[in-house]
């Protein structure tokens, strides 16, 4: 959807410019993200 890296999506995350729902488990656990945090990336983007 943003055709950007995952190390990219982990400093936006860490910037505060995207939002995390919570991780799942594991020190190297996946983020998970609210649908209209990412939409409202999205129309930011645009």
């Amino acid at each position: 959807m943003f055709s950007v890296t995952p190390v990219t999506i982990s400093r936006w995350v860490r910037s505060g410019r995207l939002r995390t729902a919570g991780k799942m488990p594991g020190t190297t656990g996946a983020y998970v993200f609210d649908r209209a945090e990412i939409e409202r990336l999205a129309g930011a983007s645009c």
